[in-house]
């Protein structure tokens, strides 16, 4: 009963004490200023390079991890992405990762077996993930069978070491 009492009371100084006090409101005032004459600086970068039509471009896909790139057959690492082999049945493209605006390859170390690429339109599925010292030497032992795509990049995960995927078609 006294709890009770006491929440009426308290109640009661609340509704008293709102009604008692003056009330006051808060204006916000505005004012208004002419225009500094500001300079614009104007910066232009150029985000794509412009390609004539002769160049034949690529496209790499991997829907998994939300990964879309084209580029140019004669791009190199420092650009971007480079193709270091390509003919029928082996495809083998490098590129950083970790930082900067050339780190394309950085989210691959995601990638899994099974997972699906997509190489000029051309489907390939992952069938192996791998990493390799990074001393420049890659061992592929690869079948006559089949179609490869091996990506390669350096390793955000195990420093020093090679990260290496292995996709077939």
């Amino acid at each position: 009963m006294q709890a009770k009492n006491w929440i009426l009371a308290i109640a009661i100084f609340v509704l008293a004490w709102n009604y008692l006090m003056p009330t006051t409101s808060v204006i916000k005032h505005c004012v208004a200023v002419s225009s500094l004459p500001i300079q614009k600086e104007e910066k232009k970068t150029t985000l794509i390079t412009a390609i004539s039509n002769d160049v034949e471009l690529f496209t790499l896909e991997i829907p998994s991890i939300s990964f879309f790139q084209t580029f140019p057959l004669n791009q190199n690492v420092e650009n971007g992405i480079a193709v270091l082999e390509n003919n029928t049945n082996l495809t083998i493209l490098a590129a950083h990762s970790g930082t900067g605006p050339i780190a394309i390859f950085t989210p691959i170390e995601m990638l899994k077996v099974g997972s699906e690429i997509l190489w000029n339109q051309q489907t390939y599925l992952v069938s192996n993930v791998f990493y390799t010292p990074k001393d420049g030497d890659i061992d592929l032992s690869l079948s006559d069978q089949f179609r490869y795509l091996v990506l390669t990049t350096c390793s955000q995960i195990q420093k020093g070491m090679q990260f290496v995927v292995i996709a077939k078609k």
